[in-house]
């Protein structure tokens, strides 16, 4: 359920925001796909509650510390 939008976050961030040479540029664009990412995840978390304590656990230990650390670098770029 979460591993589709982490997917899509990491295929999204190597074909529009790690190709961009202009730094200014590529932060912009992090900021937006990593916030994306993070509204999205939200959203699947408010509509499928997680199933059981560990996956919970998983999600927030593993899945989004993900788009959530490309977000400060982008923002701190």
């Amino acid at each position: 359920m979460f591993t589709t939008a982490i997917k899509k976050f990491h295929q999204d961030l190597n074909t529009q925001v790690l190709v961009v040479s202009e730094a200014l540029k590529k932060a912009e664009l992090g900021i937006e796909v990593a916030s994306k990412t993070l509204v999205g995840l939200k959203e699947l978390v408010e509509q499928e509650d997680f199933e059981d304590v560990p996956q919970e656990i998983y999600f927030f230990k593993h899945l989004k510390p993900c788009p959530m650390s490309y977000l400060i670098y982008f923002t701190e770029m």
